[in-house]
């Protein structure tokens, strides 16, 4: 019973091993740390750094946006804001400038 596949198997067994091992070394050190209060400012100074990647942000959104256009919900009147609003249209005029159209339940065409 020395041939290969047994030694793979012992192999295996003693690697699980020194695996656990480690693990609960690891659990233990993080148990102290936790007593000592060590990990709650490393979480602290995590929480504080930028995040990794990038996010995108629409141009709207972005810092120094220098757009004119109102959004269609600013536009809401005042009467069609009290009444329920079922439909809000936008149309782009062939020079590019948008408009919208607010349906409410009053609505008269």
């Amino acid at each position: 019973m020395n041939h290969g596949f047994v030694q793979s198997i012992i192999r295996n067994q003693i690697d699980r091993d020194e695996y656990d091992k480690d693990q609960r070394l690891l659990k233990l050190e993080k148990e102290r740390q936790l007593l000592s209060g060590e990990i709650k400012e490393e979480r602290k100074r995590k929480e504080k750094r930028a995040p990794l990647h990038q996010v995108y942000v629409p141009p709207h959104m972005r810092k120094g946006s220098t757009s004119t256009e109102q959004s269609p919900t600013t536009l809401l009147t005042k009467e069609s804001s009290e009444s329920e609003l079922l439909l809000q249209l936008e149309f782009e005029g062939k020079d590019g400038k948008m408009s919208y159209l607010n349906i409410t339940k009053t609505h008269e065409p």
